[in-house]
């Protein structure tokens, strides 16, 4: 019966060198070929995968950095355009005490003018009054000596 396997199958002795030969082989190149060359690829996953974790977690951390610098960059925004906003009401509040100063000082100056003229066009007045006798009696005698339409 085995052997009516072996000759349909086409079994014959040199299958069993041919057998020994292969598995010789296989063990052989296990250690030499296969075993280093899958240590190899192991490595250089293992490698890659820690690169590709690093890369990552350095990713993360710029990431994170990143965040934090945009946080601080609209912090500091924040503080500046609260300063610029404090320093401009100082700068208004500023600008209005000196104008209010300068109207003060120049309805000073201008009251004060305003009586000098006021009193000077008095004493003009009075001056051209007083003048006004002696010279209607100067032209009352010219005319009078002309004798103008008389």
């Amino acid at each position: 019966m085995i052997s009516d396997l072996q000759n349909q199958l086409g079994i014959d002795q040199s299958f069993f060198i041919e057998l020994a030969i292969f598995v010789s082989l296989y063990v052989w190149l296990q250690f030499v070929l296969f075993s280093p060359y899958l240590k190899l690829r192991s490595r250089r996953r293992g490698g890659t995968d820690g690169v590709k974790k690093e890369a990552n977690s350095v990713s993360m951390a710029a990431a994170d950095k990143e965040t934090k610098r945009a946080q601080l960059l609209l912090a500091a925004r924040r503080a500046a355009a609260a300063e610029r906003e404090s320093r401009l009401l100082l700068a208004k509040q500023e600008v209005a005490r000196s104008v209010a100063a300068a109207k003060a000082g120049s309805r000073t100056a201008l009251s004060a003018a305003r009586e000098e003229a006021q009193s000077r066009a008095v004493r003009e007045m009075e001056q051209l009054r007083a003048g006004v006798d002696p010279l209607s009696e100067i032209l009352v005698a010219r005319l009078m000596e002309k004798r103008v339409g008389v």
